[in-house]
């Protein structure tokens, strides 16, 4: 088979149910046919409609009959059929709005270039080697993505039941998921939350405070930060630099019921403006914590 000429070579190809793809920086391609024992008039070429290709050679894995990979425009996509025969396969973004070129990704050009994949746990990690090598996790569960930065993995590797890390530094750790931590430092985590326009996305509003309302085990001392962004621009207050707030077993206000629900104190914002973001982060090990409710009294000012 000879490929539609556009002076791009084959970035890499791999094996889909009974189909064969293969694709390019900018164009995906599938070659269909009915077995080894078949004549070879058995076998035909078709384009996938796709806008992109591949990132580079092995940039995705197979998880649940679906093909997740990093497009050539450094977008995340899934590869599947809708039907039960693959001459109808299609490619879908899993989200447009990460851009991993941004913060607090940051990865350049070159980097994709370089990519290890695997799945685990009904996930897909992507390792990107770098100056500071990053592992971006798709969860197939919640469908959502969140990334490691304190693993320097260049290279990931696993058997089903552990995964293996490559390190920067040459060394070979293996991630515990009981502590998560990589050889004794723990993991940085990030949640960050949808923005909160309170079904009114042109009027200011003044943001007054802001009160947390979680659950912690009586023996785990949780030091999980909070941070506020107001705006689209992401401004930062109350804590930029330094953390917000600092939850211990010994900071809590009373307990709600017979659970181990507690409030935090009030923290003042006095910030205005179209919609407000939170984003949770904590790079120690072993302290969790679950949120159950976020207070914010605001007001509503005019468009101007």
């Amino acid at each position: 088979f000879v490929l539609e000429s556009t002076g791009d070579g084959i970035v890499d190809f791999f094996e889909f149910d009974t189909a064969l793809v293969v694709g390019r920086h900018k164009d995906l391609w599938v070659i269909y046919g009915e077995g080894v024992y078949s004549d070879t008039n058995a076998y035909r070429l078709s384009k996938v409609d796709a806008h992109t290709g591949f990132a580079c050679a092995g940039c995705g894995a197979l998880i649940n009959n679906y093909y997740i990979y990093l497009g050539y425009d450094g977008v995340f996509y899934r590869l599947n059929t809708p039907t039960t025969y693959t001459e109808y396969l299609m490619t879908r973004p899993l989200n447009t709005d990460i851009d991993i070129t941004k913060a607090p990704l940051n990865i350049v050009t070159k980097d994709i270039q370089s990519l290890s994949p695997i799945v685990y746990n009904n996930e897909v990690w992507f390792a990107f080697d770098g100056d500071t090598p990053k592992v971006i996790v798709y969860s197939f569960d919640n469908m959502c993505f969140t990334y490691y930065e304190g693993m320097n993995a260049t290279y990931l590797y696993s058997n089903d039941v552990d995964v293996y890390i490559g390190r920067k530094d040459g060394i070979i750790s293996k991630y515990d998921k009981t502590c998560y931590s990589d050889l004794g430092q723990g993991y940085q985590c990030r949640f960050v939350t949808k923005r909160f326009d309170f079904d009114s996305p042109a009027n200011f509003k003044y943001f007054k405070q802001v009160k947390l309302t979680v659950s912690v085990p009586d023996d785990a001392y949780s030091s999980v930060y909070l941070r506020a962004i107001v705006d689209s621009y992401s401004r930062e207050f109350n804590g930029a630099v330094e953390p917000n707030f600092i939850f211990g077993t010994v900071t809590w206000g009373q307990i709600f019921s017979n659970v181990d629900v507690y409030h935090s104190q009030w923290q003042q914002l006095s910030n205005r403006g179209r919609n407000i973001q939170f984003e949770f982060y904590n790079n120690s090990v072993n302290q969790p914590m679950c949120v159950y409710e976020i207070s914010i009294p605001y007001t509503i000012r005019d468009i101007r």
